[in-house]
């Protein structure tokens, strides 16, 4: 007895997808462009730093007392 359903005739299958391992590529050093040269971290002398005047400790009161 046929199929009281008309179906769509199949698709061919599909290529399998291939799974590369990453580890195994190999990207050729000229791949990137070399990196500028590293600006040099500027250092402040100690001396020259501005900090803002540090006010005197004020005196601890013991309220207990």
């Amino acid at each position: 007895m046929p199929d009281p359903v008309p179906r769509p005739p199949k698709a061919p299958p599909k290529e399998p997808i291939v799974r590369v391992p990453r580890s195994d590529i190999r990207i050729p050093p000229d791949f990137f462009p070399p990196k500028p040269e590293e600006v040099p971290e500027i250092r402040i002398p100690p001396d020259q730093i501005r900090r803002p005047p540090m006010e005197p400790p004020k005196p601890f009161i013991d309220r207990a007392a």
